[in-house]
Parts: structure tokens; C-alpha cells; sequence
């Protein structure tokens, strides 16, 4: 305290020396008003002593240095003073009027504020565009946002240095928080290096006020009179601890930290977009309903940010609160430590959102928001990185300058950024300075050879309408089209306006939704003008700031007009309320924005195609882009089929180019040239040449086209564009052709039963097929017509151009190739639904609902996506899946997490190469050591999934999403370079997985569905006999690491075993080869066994070895459950009788005639048709060499069949060849007994059974014997 008294001793001596001069020794009156301006000086000296700021220690040094050069560079830590206590010092010294630049509006009004109330004076005001605040006699400073100051600079210099030359100190020109580095901060610097050629007299002072200045900015001074400050640090009031915080999850922190806050102490948390602050307030109100939180976003009015930080505790912003703002009990500030910047790309002329990390100044700004008014903690919710710059790059470099070049040219400067960039701290790439004056060669306004047009000089004497785009529309509204007013109106409205947000906030009454967002802003001005307090209505108080912003602007215009010739005064009042007027006027300025539905092209009908640009020079421009969601437009793509969008980026969400400020147009406004290219394939161009170009309809339309051209591949048009869009789009309609065929051909049928069985089924069901048509009609706006034709297929109809068609007939055709390998098509009810546990298992029904709870909370969610595990990462996009979009989750995740709960990583590889890539399919595969690996997912039947949509939603998580498609399933690669590591998940079209009746082991058995939140589902069905596999037996052999293998073992199986063995599974001693059952109205179904399987390998050895010239065609498994039923019973009655013996099962073989075989399929062994003469009684014979049996067969016929049969035979009544056909009962086995086994004549023994449910049939051997 004694140091500051000192300090301020210092100051006021200076003044009392000053008192003694000649300028204040006399009593004349013009003395005497001296004497107010030194006391307000003394006032202002001791005003900043009681800031109590760490810069008062150096404010002699401060002052000393800024006398004595004309460029002082203040560089110090965020609080010590720089925007607040320096300019108060450099008005108690006597300069005036000193001009601070800030970087945002609630920034000028707010330290203008502070200074006033702590000088107890009005000596500081502020300025920001269509505002200024009240000033008076003892104004000295005042606040600009540095986007007004620029224009000072810029066009009026030569006041300025006029106003400098007249003030007794000189003027002060103080531009703060340069780090920013934002465009109009760079052209501040760059204007004031150009001044710096002119002669100043020790007039002008220039200060550089930043954290840290980048070098790059000292270079641009260095050469003129610059001094930087080397300021001692000072310790701060208050201390401020920095935390690492991503181990916690942030809304947790938020709840932890507002637990230990005292006296109302404030949390303040920076994230990287509007749309980011908008999800974590209602997040945190999810997650705790008592608990608000507070927006701090660009689109506020300074009332609201002021009045939201002075009377509220929590908060989440943008970089709207980083700098030059003091919270009045900032406790916490958490950071994630990234930042959206805006990208303009000049190649495709569209501006990209873009996630970047926060460069360290900017970091260093949001930890000097704390220890302002007490200790603070800084809460790192970020990784360390190592390629976070220092400096934020400067936006004029990744900018469209379009605008910049304009007004330069305007301006006295009279020439572009080529000449103007050596004066910038850092100079554009030559890319953005050409392709600045090529858009306004585009716009008429700059010639070839780099001058203005006649239409350049009009529109550079006319104000500054928001951009030179639309300084380009109203010019046309005013001279050509008679809608001034309502252009220029329209102007100052979008000139407020940065996004389009505040569109969902005008009241219904004013939406004009067949026309669009331009008119329906223009009916809100009209109503305004036209009702002098309407803006203070409660229908207006959402968006009432930004109109009245608008107003301002309006006034100003307005103005402007007022003292223009009475021919441009005249046009300014005309106004129409016309849209098509209003449209051309646009078009003169966006034309470049024009975009069509992609549905006139065969296309989606959400989005639409860059139209109004010709291909020969603009290939990279054609974007496809959706429109915003606040457009006020009608939805209906009939209504919109063109569209005109005063705004054209990519936001951070996936759907790619947004348009925003949008308006229904139609072709015929499009007057522009246009040369236009479309793919045709050749039987397409043979088709136009012959068919279509003759017609006299074709003529008719296409008669504004100059030139049609035909290529190798595609058609060419030129003309007036609105004309080339009616051609293309009739084109495209005419070349659609119908396009028939069966899904099954007759003969196929014919010669396959069991495919026969299964589109005979598909015939009576086919809403299989409904989320296929939907996602044609959806992607592609082609009906797909399914129709059951006269005999047992179906007829496929398609409208189409080629090639769709041959995409829509591939689709299909791939569905056959999985029907072909089908026994029987599921349906929506196959499988077991959902059952719990016998043993309920509280650790595996929790797992359940984190997947399956439709009920669970997004903040639990979004914590999950905090935890940094690969599983949980992998949990969100299930419960995406299965929640929101009604998939089934099956396969390995259920298993190895959901039921184990196992997760290996392996430790050798870096997590972005656990994926390779397929050389020949091209699609992902994760390494085999990864446990879990993938999310297996069947796509609902009743229900189209919107893959877009889907994926919109991964994006909302913050997933990077790699998106593959084959005809039968969607492939997603998530997470490719997350450190987390990488997973896949694999959606199976319904259609497909109607298909899918097997599977290869039971542990794979298992699926989950929403709002089963604490049950397992089975895929099949093994609960009944053979199998008697039931839920809890199923997770019992996961946990063990056992599994029971369902399927013939082939080359297919033992990869599949191998793969599981390699998880360190082991196969039980128990196998069976699962067979569906049959669909309605059929008793049994064949399948073939596969040639290359074990079992086929080991029935054909074994037949050849008693047949060795048998060639076996067909080996058929048989599947009976009806037989099947009765044949467990029959066992386990037997098994009961014979408890040490057991049901004694054997494989035995039955020779027959064919005609009797699909009989005994059918209906078994029916002992109602028994033969008498049988050796050893009326029963059913079987042997176990297949010569014997092939002793029954039909001698005649070429094929032969012998059924290999699964026989009780129990306990067997042995009889040899000795015994007396009389002692052998005939009706039945012998009492005690079960069946007979008897040799007779030959040496090959024959076995009897005298009941149906002793045999079952189990494969069917077809083959050729010489």
C-alpha cells in the first residue's frame, strides 16, 4: 500500500510541477478553465491507484516509455491492467482522445463501465457498429470493437491525424488483446503501419496490448520508433492452482466443485462451439434437475451477457468470455482446451468449421479470468499436447477476403491485398488474394485488368451493406429490379445477423415458408418500421437485441439515402414485397449459391447439389449440401426444389455443407450462363438420341440451351441456366425406364424344393422387403415394386436409370445367393425373446441396460464417452443402435463384454494399427487379438434405418466415422486414430437377416433388444431336444470358455474354431449339427451337407468302403421336428428303462424304393405299414453296411437313396442265423426287450425296431451305383 502511495505521489507531483507553468500562473478565464481538466486528471490519478491493479507498480516506467516513442508494446498477464488501468493513466497524463480497440461488443460496454465507476467519472464511452454510448465534456476514452476502428483507420485517416495534430498530448491508438490475431485486428495493424509513413510529430501514440505479442507483429513496427516494454512481474492479488481434471468426468467435476463453493463463487466453463454450450446446459440439467447452468454465446445481447455474469453461478461459453472480462466471483474456470475456427477453403469457395486446439495465448486468457476478485483454480480438461501452438494462426491467412479486397479498393488506399499484404504482420497465400479478385470479376465489379466496372464504382460509392455480395443485391434491387427498400431492409437485418438460430425465434406470423428465410426476415423489418414499439412486445424478446441492432443499421442506411441524388433517394423508398423481385436482386450477388434438390437428380431428397456453377472451371465447387435446420422454409421437397442460400459452410457436425438464410427460387429466375455435364451410360445415350432429343416436348424445353453435346459418358448442355436445370431434369426423368425381372427364375425353383419352400414363404410375407423399398425410395427416389407373379416367384419392378437399376438387381441378387444357402427363412418372431437368468446375475443385467435402457440419461451416456475405454465408447454406440434406431445387438460384444466382461488389448501394436484393410474387398479387419472386437447389429424390420441419421447421431458423440456399404450390410470403422483404439460395427440388412437360420456355436446364441433391460434373447431356439442348450447354460459355457459346435465342421468352421480357440475357448466333447425347422404346412426340410465338411467326408468314406463304384451326388440332412419330438420321447422312456445301458443310439442305414423315401421324410417310420414277411417280425430294418441296404433299392431307377437313420435300439434281442423263423415274435421285440439284431443267410446283420419313434431319419443319401 505505502509503494502505491508513492507511486501515486509520483503522478501527482508531476501534475503540481505542470500547475506551476506559465500555461496555469495568471487569473484570466482562459487559465482558469485549465483548472478542471488538471483536477479531473488528479481525480483520475488517484482513480487508478484505488484499481488496486499489479500495473499501477509501473505506471511511471509505463507513461515514461509511451512519451518517449511512438510504438510501445505492453505485454503482461491477463488482470494486471491492461485494458482498464492503462488508458485511465494515459488520460491523466493528458492525452486525449484515446481510441482502444476490443475484440467483442460486451467487452467495450462492460470495461467502459468499470473505468467510469472507478474513476467516479464518465470519462470513458464506448462504440460499437449501430451503437454508441452518451459522452460528455470529461470524455476521454473510448472503446471500439476493432472491426468500427478498423474503418476509422481505414477511411478516415486523415481526420484522425487531423484530431492528432489539434490535441495538445496527441492522440492515443491502442489496439488490445492483439493475440487474437482476428482480420480486423491484423488490417487495425496493417492500417497503422501504413500511417506510419506520414509525418506524425510525436502526435500519435500506438500500443500494443497482448499477454504476449507475437513476434511477427513486432516485426511489422521494428523498423519505425517501437519500444517494448519489459514490465517486472508483478504477484498478482490472488493465486490461481491449475488442476488436471480429465479423469473425472466434467459435469461430476462441475457438481463436485459447486459443492465446494462459497458465497455464490462462480464456475466458468469453455468449450469449442454454440452448439457445444447449448448440449452441456441441458446435460447438466439432466444430470442434476436443481442445477442451472448459463449460455454465454456470440448471439446475446451485452444486457444479457452482463446481466447473466453478474447475477448467475454457472456458466458455459464460447470465446465470447476469454478476454476483457471480469467475473465478480470467479472461483473455477474448466477448460477443454479446444476451439471451432472457420476455414475458408478458395478451391471449393465454401468456409469449413473446424475443430482446432486452443493455442497456448488462448489458454493463457482463460486462466486470467480467474484471481481477478479471489484465489482461483484452473481445471485442464485436456490432454497434453505437443503441437498446440503459441499463437492462434491468424484468421486473415484462412479467411475469405473477398470483402477485404473490396473495401481496400474503396478506400484511399485505391488497391488490393496484393499491394496492401506487405503492411499485414503476416501476408495471406496468394490462392486467397487471386481468388478474391476473381469473385469480384464474377460479380461485374473489378474488370480483367483489375479496375472497377461502371457497376464497381456504383456499388463502392453506396454504404456498407454487410458484404460486397450483398452490396451487389441491393445495387440491383435499386437500379434494375424496384425493390430498394425492401433490399436494403433486408440488408440491414442480415448484417446483424452471423448465424441463422434466431430464425426458429420469430413468431409463426411473419413466416413466409413458401418463400423463404429472406422474406420472412423482410415481413419482421416491415413490421417493425411500420409499428414504432412493436420490438418491445413479448413475441419479440427472444431476438428483440439483434433487431434492434438491425433498426440501427437501417438508420444509418437510411441516412445515407436522405443526402444521395434524388434518382437513388427515390429508388431507396420503393418497395414491392415482392419475392421474385427480392430473388433476382440475391441472385445478382449470390448467384454462386443456387442449389437443387438433389431429388430432381436421382438423388436424396434432404439434400441438395450445388447448381449455378459451370463444370469446366468450378469442379472442385460442387458440393452437396442440407439445409439449416432454423430455416423457416417449407420442408416439403416438392415446394423446395430450388433454393437460393445467402450463407454456404461446413459445420462440425457431419452433415457436411450447410446452407443457411435460404430461399425458394424457381428455374426460371436463373439468367446466368451456365454450362452443365451429366453421366449417361451408352444404351442411356442411344436412348436420348432416339427417343427423346426428337420430341417436340424435348424442344420446347430445351430451347433456351444453345449447345447439347454427347461424350463417351455424358451429356453436356449450355445455356441460360435456368433453361439447362428444366433439360437436365427432364433428361434425367426420360432416360428412367422400366425394368422387370423375377427374383428366383422358374427353372431354379423347379429343381431346388427348398428354395421353392422359402420364396414360397417370402411370396406370403413380403414386408420383408419393406425397409429395402423405403431405402430406395429414401437414397434414391426410385419405387421398387415387389408383386407375386402367376406361378411360385416373385416379380421385381423397377423405374429407373441403368445404372440404379443394376445397383437396385445386385441388391437382390445378393439376397438370393444368402437364400440359396438357407433351409428356412426366419421370421420376425424367430429365436427366444428376452428371458432372465435362473441365476440372476446383477453385474451382467446392469451391463444389459447400459445398452438397452431407452430410459438411461444422456449425461450418463456422454460420461461413458469420457471413460476412455474402448468398451464404453463401444456401449454408446449400442445404445444408440438398439434405443434409438430398434436394432438387435447380437454376437461377439454380448459374449466377451456384455456376458464376460473381458476386454484384452493387444499391448505390442499402437492402437490406429489394430485395423488393416482387405486389398481386395478394401473393407476393415481388426486385428483377432482385440476382445471384444466388433458390435454385431441386425436392422429392424418394421422400421427404416437412416444410416445419415444414424450417423449424425455418432457425430453428435464426437465419433470419426468411416462408413463402408455392400449390398446386404452397412460396415462402420469408428475410432480409427483415437487412442482409445478402433472398432467396427456391422448392420445386416432385415431382408438378410431373415436368412441367417444357423449358427456356428452356442455362445454366439445370444442377443439383447431394447427396453430388456436386464434379459438375454437366444437367435435360435435349443432349449427343446437334441440340443437342450438353455440361457443359462449358454452363459455358463461363455464364462468357462467352452463351447458346443453347431455346424458341420468344414474349412469354414475350422477358421472359425481356430479364431475362438485363439480366445481361449475349448470345444466340448458335445456336437451337434443344428438344423432349423421347417416353415408351415411342411413336416421336414433337407439341407445339403456341405462337400467339404467333416460329416460328409466321414458318411462318404465309410459308404464307399462297402460300395466302392457308388458316386455320391447329394448328401441331405433331414430335419423333422414333429419325428423329432417323438423320437426324444421314445429315448428318454428307453434311457429310463435301461438306466446303466442308456437308449443304446446307433447310425444305421435303410435302403427303400424312391417313391416311398419322401414318405418316410414326411411321416417316419410308420409302424402302421410295416411288413409281415419280414425275417425277424413286422418291424423296420436297418443295417450297418450300406451294401445291405442298397440291396432294397429300386434296381431301375439311375438314382438311388439310402437313408443313413438314427436308431434306439436300447437293449437288443440278439438272433442268429440257427434260430427258427416260427420262435421270432412277429408284432414286436421280445418282452424285456427293445429291438432285434439278427443274422440270417448272410453274415451282415439286420436291426429291428417295432416302433415308429425308434428311427429317425438324419440323412438322405442320393447317389449312382454302376
Amino acid at each position: 500500500m505505502k509503494v502505491k502511495t508513492l507511486i501515486l505521489d509520483q503522478h501527482l507531483e508531476k501534475l503540481e510541477i505542470e500547475l506551476a507553468t506559465d500555461a496555469y500562473i495568471g487569473t484570466t478565464e482562459e487559465k482558469l478553465a485549465l483548472l478542471p481538466l488538471l483536477l479531473l486528471r488528479a481525480q483520475i490519478f488517484c482513480g487508478c491507484r484505488s484499481l488496486c491493479l499489479p500495473l499501477f507498480h509501473s505506471s511511471v516506467q509505463i507513461l515514461e516509455q509511451i512519451q518517449c516513442h511512438t510504438i510501445v508494446s505492453i505485454s503482461t498477464p491477463t488482470g494486471s491492467g491492461k485494458s482498464t488501468l492503462v488508458p485511465a493513466l494515459l488520460a491523466a497524463d493528458g492525452y486525449n482522445p484515446i481510441f482502444v480497440t476490443q475484440p467483442r461488443r460486451l467487452a467495450c460496454s462492460a470495461i467502459s463501465a468499470r473505468v467510469n465507476k472507478s474513476m467516479d467519472n464518465n470519462i470513458a464511452s464506448w462504440a460499437v457498429s449501430g451503437e454508441r454510448s452518451k459522452t460528455n465534456s470529461n470524455t476521454r476514452i473510448t472503446y471500439f470493437t476493432d472491426g468500427l476502428f478498423k474503418d476509422i483507420l481505414q477511411f478516415s485517416e486523415g481526420k484522425l491525424l487531423f484530431e492528432a495534430a489539434c490535441s495538445p498530448r496527441g492522440v492515443v491508438l491502442f489496439i488490445d488483446e492483439v493475440h487474437e490475431r482476428s482480420t480486423n485486428i491484423d488490417l487495425c495493424l496493417a492500417f497503422l503501419a501504413l500511417m506510419l509513413r506520414n509525418e506524425l510529430h510525436n502526435k500519435v501514440k500506438i500500443i500494443l496490448s497482448s499477454a504476449t505479442i507475437d513476434p511477427n507483429i513486432e516485426k511489422t513496427f521494428k523498423e519505425h520508433d517501437y519500444h517494448k516494454l519489459n514490465i517486472p512481474k508483478q504477484k498478482p492479488l490472488h493465486s490461481v492452482i491449475t488442476r488436471r481434471s480429465l479423469d473425472e468426468n466434467m459435469f461430476d467435476l462441475i457438481l463436485r466443485l459447486n459443492n465446494d463453493c462459497k458465497r455464490n463463487e462462480q464456475i466458468l466453463c469453455f468449450v469449442k462451439s454454440t452448439g457445444e454450450v447449448n448440449r452441456c446446459v441441458d446435460l447438466l440439467k439432466l444430470k442434476s434437475p436443481g442445477l442451472q447452468a448459463y449460455k454465454l454465446i456470440e448471439s446475446q445481447s451485452e444486457q444479457e451477457q452482463q446481466q447473466i455474469i453478474a447475477e448467475q453461478q454457472i456458466f458455459f461459453s464460447t470465446t465470447v468470455a476469454q478476454t476483457s472480462l471480469t467475473f465478480p466471483r470467479l472461483k473455477y474456470v474448466i477448460d477443454t482446451g479446444l476451439i471451432n475456427v472457420p476455414i475458408y477453403d478458395p478451391k471449393t469457395d465454401t468456409t469449413v468449421l473446424t475443430e482446432h486446439y486452443a493455442s497456448k495465448m488462448t489458454i493463457l486468457q482463460r486462466v486470467g479470468r480467474l484471481a481477478r476478485t479471489c484465489d482461483g483454480e484452473y481445471h485442464a480438461y485436456y490432454e497434453t499436447v505437443n503441437d498446440r501452438p503459441v499463437f492462434p494462426k491468424p484468421q486473415i491467412c484462412q479467411a475469405n477476403l473477398t470483402d477485404v479486397e473490396f473495401s481496400l479498393r474503396k478506400s484511399p488506399f485505391k488497391d488490393g491485398l496484393h499491394s496492401f499484404k506487405q503492411y499485414l504482420p503476416d501476408a495471406p497465400e496468394k490462392e486467397y488474394l487471386d481468388s478474391a479478385v476473381r469473385r469480384l470479376q464474377h460479380l461485374n465489379i473489378l474488370d480483367h485488368a483489375g479496375s472497377f466496372t461502371s457497376v464497381g464504382n456504383a456499388i463502392a460509392q453506396l454504404p456498407d451493406f454487410g458484404s460486397v455480395t450483398m452490396s451487389t443485391s441491393v445495387y440491383y434491387g435499386l437500379t434494375k429490379f424496384n425493390c430498394g427498400q425492401d433490399m436494403i431492409r433486408l440488408a440491414a437485418c442480415l448484417s446483424v445477423m452471423n448465424n441463422a438460430g434466431s430464425l426458429r425465434m420469430i413468431p409463426d406470423i411473419f413466416k413466409r415458408s413458401d418463400e423463404g428465410d429472406f422474406m420472412t426476415l423482410l415481413s419482421v423489418m416491415n413490421h417493425l418500421k411500420s409499428h414504432q414499439n412493436a420490438i418491445d412486445h413479448p413475441e419479440f424478446l427472444p431476438i428483440a437485441h439483434q433487431f434492434r441492432r438491425a433498426l440501427a443499421r437501417l438508420k444509418q442506411f437510411e441516412n445515407f439515402f436522405k443526402k444521395a441524388s434524388p434518382q437513388q433517394r427515390k429508388a431507396s423508398e420503393i418497395s414491392t414485397d415482392n419475392w421474385p423481385n427480392v430473388a433476382r436482386s440475391l441472385l445478382a450477388g449470390y448467384w454462386e449459391h443456387v442449389y437443387v434438390c438433389m431429388k430432381e437428380l436421382n438423388g436424396s431428397e434432404k439434400q441438395y447439389c450445388r447448381y449455378n456453377v459451370s463444370d469446366h472451371n468450378h469442379t472442385q465447387q460442387k458440393q452437396t449440401a442440407v439445409i439449416d435446420y432454423a430455416t423457416t422454409t417449407d420442408p416439403k421437397p416438392s415446394i423446395r426444389t430450388v433454393v437460393l442460400a445467402r450463407d454456404v459452410f461446413c459445420g462440425t457436425d457431419r452433415r457436411g455443407w450447410i446452407l443457411s438464410f435460404v430461399g425458394i427460387i424457381q428455374s426460371t429466375w436463373l439468367d446466368n450462363a451456365l454450362e452443365r455435364k451429366f453421366d449417361v451410360t451408352r444404351p442411356e445415350q442411344e436412348h436420348f438420341l432416339a427417343n427423346i432429343r426428337p420430341t417436340n416436348e424435348f424442344k420446347t424445353i430445351a430451347q433456351g440451351v444453345t449447345n447439347i453435346s454427347i461424350s463417351t459418358n455424358n451429356i453436356k448442355l449450355i445455356g441460360n441456366a435456368g433453361e439447362v436445370l428444366d433439360t437436365e431434369s427432364f433428361i434425367r426423368r426420360e432416360l428412367q425406364r422400366l425394368h422387370k425381372w423375377q427374383l428366383v427364375e422358374d427353372n431354379e425353383l423347379n429343381n431346388n424344393p427348398t428354395l421353392q419352400m422359402n420364396v414360397r414363404n417370402i411370396r406370403k410375407n413380403l414386408h420383408y422387403f419393406h425397409p429395402l423399398i423405403w431405402r430406395f425410395s429414401n437414397e434414391k427416389q426410385i419405387a421398387v415394386k415387389l408383386e407375386k407373379d402367376d406361378k411360385n416367384s416373385i416379380t421385381i419392378s423397377v423405374n429407373s436409370r441403368d445404372k440404379d437399376y443394376e445397383d437396385i438387381k445386385d441388391t437382390f441378387d445378393m439376397f438370393v445367393w444368402w437364400l440359396r444357402k438357407c433351409v428356412a427363412v426366419r421370421n420376425e418372431h424367430s429365436g427366444v425373446i428376452p428371458k432372465f437368468l435362473k441365476k440372476r446375475d446383477t453385474a451382467i443385467e446392469q451391463r444389459i441396460a447400459c445398452v438397452t435402457d431407452s430410459e438411461r440419461t444422456l449425461d450418463k451416456r456422454m460420461m461413458a464417452m469420457r471413460d476412455g475405454t474402448r468398451e464404453s465408447r463401444m456401449e454408446v454406440v449400442a445404445w444408440v443402435a438398439v434405443c434409438q434406431f430398434q436394432c438387435r445387438l447380437e454376437g461377439g460384444f454380448v459374449r466377451d463384454w456384455i456376458v464376460d466382461h473381458r476386454s484384452e488389448h493387444p499391448t505390442s501394436i499402437e492402437p490406429k494399427n489394430w485395423v488393416t484393410f482387405n486389398k481386395q474387398t478394401e473393407l476393415p479387419e481388426l486385428t483377432p487379438k482385440l476382445i471384444p472386437a466388433d458390435l454385431d447389429f441386425h436392422l429392424p424390420l418394421k422400421k427404416y434405418f437412416d444410416l445419415e441419421r444414424f450417423l449424425d447421431e455418432m457425430h453428435r458423440y464426437g465419433f470419426k466415422v468411416i462408413e463402408f456399404q455392400e449390398p446386404w450390410r452397412y460396415i462402420l470403422l469408428f475410432d480409427q486414430y483415437t487412442s482409445t483404439g478402433p472398432f467396427t460395427a456391422e448392420f445386416i440388412q432385415p431382408h438378410v437377416g431373415i436368412t441367417h437360420d444357423r449358427i456356428d456355436f452356442n455362445v454366439n446364441n445370444l442377443y439383447v433388444e431394447c427396453d430388456y433391460t436386464k434379459q438375454l434373447g437366444q437367435k435360435i431356439d435349443l432349449q427343446v431336444p437334441p440340443y437342450s442348450i438353455d440361457l443359462d447354460s449358454t452363459v455358463a459355457d461363455i464364462r468357462a470358455h467352452q463351447l458346443i459346435m453347431l455346424r458341420p465342421e468344414d474349412a469354414h468352421m475350422n477358421e472359425r474354431i481356430k479364431k475362438m480357440t485363439a480366445r481361449g475357448y475349448r470345444l466340448k466333447e458335445r456336437r451337434f449339427s443344428y438344423m432349423p425347422n421347417p416353415l408351415e404346412n411342411k413336416n421336414m426340410v433337407l439341407t445339403p451337407v456341405p462337400a467339404a465338411s467333416n460329416d460328409y467326408k466321414m458318411i462318404k468314406e465309410r459308404f464307399k468302403k462297402k460300395l466302392p463304384h457308388a458316386i455320391i451326388e447329394l448328401i441331405e440332412q433331414v430335419q423333422n421336428p414333429n419325428m423329432q419330438r417323438l423320437y426324444e420321447a421314445q429315448k428318454t422312456q428307453i434311457e429310463q428303462n435301461h438306466p446303466r445301458r442308456g437308449a443304446n443310439e446307433m447310425l444305421l442305414y435303410h435302403g427303400t424304393k424312391s417313391d416311398q423315401v419322401n414318405s418316410i421324410l414326411e411321416n417316419g417310420f410308420d409302424d402302421r405299414y410295416f411288413k409281415n414277411d419280414g425275417l425277424f417280425g413286422r418291424g423296420a430294418y436297418f443295417a450297418d453296411d450300406p451294401s445291405k441296404s442298397h440291396e432294397f433299392t429300386d434296381k431301375e431307377e439311375v438314382l438311388k437313396v439310402v437313408l443313413l437313420t438314427k436308431v434306439l435300439m436300447g437293449k437288443m434281442f440278439e438272433v442268429d442265423g440257427n434260430l427258427e423263423p416260427s420262435t421270432i415274435p412277429m408284432n414286436s421285440a421280445q418282452i424285456g426287450y427293445d429291438s432285434t439284431k439278427g443274422k440270417a443267410k448272410t453274415t451282415q446283420p439286420e436291426y429291428v425296431v417295432y416302433r415308429s419313434a425308434q428311427a429317425l431319419p438324419y440323412y438322405k443319401i442320393t447317389y449312382i451305383h454302376p
